[in-house]
């Protein structure tokens, strides 16, 4: 199964994307939201394989360092945030 969503504001150069996917045959699930803001973005992908109880995180940046990210979602927070209309609430497909 797989859900996306996406929002964004063209005039605050702002997008936001989140996405799901589920296999009920191998048991791994994924979540991912990512954001991009003025030439700068940051996406997050949650993994989670219920065979092993396995989690992992990866967490991956655009146009910033790593020390970065808190002034980014600072900004996303106060600038971006507000000006995107809410997410849809999508059907899930069958992949």
């Amino acid at each position: 199964r797989f859900a996306s969503s996406a929002v964004g504001d063209a005039a605050g150069r702002a997008r936001e994307v989140q996405q799901a996917y589920a296999n009920s045959h191998t048991g791994v699930s994924k979540m991912s939201l990512e954001r991009q803001l003025e030439g700068r973005g940051r996406k997050v992908v949650k993994e989670r394989d219920a065979a092993t109880g396995e989690e992992r995180c990866t967490d991956m940046a655009k146009g910033m360092a790593e020390d970065q990210y808190a002034e980014f979602d600072q900004d996303w927070n106060a600038r971006a945030a507000p000006r995107l209309p809410p997410h849809a609430r999508g059907a899930w497909r069958t992949a």
